[in-house]
């Protein structure tokens, strides 16, 4: 289980024991669910917002690098590319 053995999970709630009171324990532990939610919630948007980035930063490259292709075969503008001028040469 999340690579935690019985040993660690005794010891982890040994220690529990010592710092928290026994009539404290619930709330420990649902300050602890909260702490964690809050975490995972934080890591989820980050990770969203990051996956953002690069999915926009692949569209950019996409849209620069057709846009380069198409310059390259003479494009919009009716001028032919270097290429096209020393073939035709």
């Amino acid at each position: 289980m999340f690579g935690i053995g019985i040993s660690e999970i005794i010891i982890i709630a040994v220690v529990i024991l010592i710092f928290v009171k026994p009539e404290d324990i619930p709330v420990f532990f649902r300050k602890t669910g909260r702490l964690f939610g809050e975490l995972k919630r934080t890591y989820d948007k980050m990770n969203k917002a990051k996956d953002d980035f690069v999915n926009m930063a692949e569209e950019y490259a996409k849209k620069t690098q057709d846009e380069a292709i198409g310059n390259d075969k003479g494009g919009s503008d009716g001028k032919s590319s270097e290429k096209e001028d020393i073939d035709k040469g």
